[in-house]
């Protein structure tokens, strides 16, 4: 198998997600700890290895995310997809 025969994966860093969240590396460090953040990937060879999928964030910010500042109806720009605000 060929690098190319792969889908291309969007793998953050834990400091690339937390960034990209909006939130301290901390945060994201606790959230995981506790097991309410975004899913992150690790490594049986290496488990100090960690990364986030890009995609994966994005469905678990729609999943935990309640926006109160824009009206039901409107559509949200979320990475590569729209979400709609539901009341």
């Amino acid at each position: 198998m060929r690098l190319g025969d792969f889908p291309l994966r969007h793998l953050l860093s834990p400091a690339q997600a937390a960034r990209y969240l909006g939130v301290a590396p901390t945060t994201l460090k606790t959230w995981r700890d506790m097991g309410i953040g975004p899913p992150c990937i690790t490594y049986d060879f290496d488990p100090g290895i960690i990364r986030y999928d890009l995609g994966a964030i994005d469905d678990w910010m729609v999943t935990n995310t309640r926006v109160l500042c824009a009206p039901p109806g409107t559509s949200l720009r979320l990475s590569d997809r729209t979400v709609e605000v539901k009341s």
